[in-house]
């Protein structure tokens, strides 16, 4: 496989199938160890994951948090 000049990468369909892509699938890229993991993933695990980042990002969080609930303490300052 190549990168394309734009750095998109085209996993070829019979690699796609067996990796059980399907056309529009959400992925997850993650690095690691200098690898590239690519996993499908269910659409609000991976917008819960990204939200959580976002959180920690604006400083002191607690890892992992894993409710809905949890998420809405934080938000309303609650211990």
């Amino acid at each position: 496989m190549k990168l394309a000049p734009n750095g998109e990468l085209t996993i070829p369909a019979d690699v796609s199938r067996q990796a059980g892509f399907a056309p529009g699938v959400e992925v997850d890229v993650q690095i690691e160890n200098g690898s590239l993991r690519i996993t499908p993933v269910d659409v609000a695990a991976l917008r819960f994951r990204r939200m959580q980042e976002g959180l920690r990002e604006l400083g002191d969080i607690p890892q992992p948090l894993k409710t809905s609930d949890e998420v809405m303490a934080l938000t309303r300052g609650e211990d």
